[in-house]
């Protein structure tokens, strides 16, 4: 049974290694320098690219693919020393100083908006009949509403300015990120004075 097993063995090692096609299959033709190139009846064992094919291999060896663009930079970790050569490209924008000077016209309207509700608030205190403590007591209530929705205002200004491409900027209430992105804007308002 071990002979029986080695000559099996040895009978799939050769057909392995042996060049000629499996009996089962058919004959690969050949092509011979003797044979007549110009026969008709001639096939060759290899196939001849089309010139579509071969043009799109020297395309593709020729034009390389471009690389990958670079991650884009988190703009609101930037220092305000890395930030100014970006202020300076956004200041040159026309579009984006028009979309800055309505952002800074709409905060305008609306302290002054504020101002003149808590200035009626006061004087409709002081011609009704009311006690300053009450008075004092209605202004502060308005105070406190007033200042979550100034937040309200800080937090969409941050978020648009983020979304435009101003360094620095993103929705916060950090006193370290709020300074930072009061000297940025420093910067930017010079731009519109200009």
């Amino acid at each position: 049974m071990q002979q029986d097993e080695l000559s099996k063995l040895l009978e799939e090692l050769r057909r392995t290694q042996d060049p000629r096609p499996p009996t089962d299959a058919p004959p690969a033709p050949s092509f011979s320098p003797s044979d007549d190139p110009s026969s008709s009846t001639q096939t060759l064992p290899i196939s001849i690219p089309t010139q579509a094919q071969l043009d799109s291999l020297l395309s593709s060896l020729t034009n390389p693919p471009p690389p990958p663009p670079p991650p884009e930079r988190d703009l609101t970790t930037l220092s305000f020393a890395e930030s100014l050569p970006i202020l300076q490209e956004l200041g040159g924008d026309p579009d984006f100083l028009e979309a800055l000077g309505e952002i800074k016209e709409e905060q305008a309207d609306e302290e002054l908006r504020m101002k003149d509700e808590r200035n009626r608030l006061e004087s409709e205190g002081k011609r009704g009949a009311v006690s300053q403590h009450v008075q004092n007591s209605r202004l502060r209530d308005w105070d406190r509403k007033a200042l979550v929705r100034w937040k309200g205002v800080r937090e969409i200004q941050q978020a648009q300015l983020q979304e435009m491409g101003v360094p620095s900027f993103f929705p916060t209430e950090d006193p370290t990120a709020l300074r930072k992105q009061a000297r940025v804007m420093a910067v930017l308002v010079g731009f519109l004075d200009d």
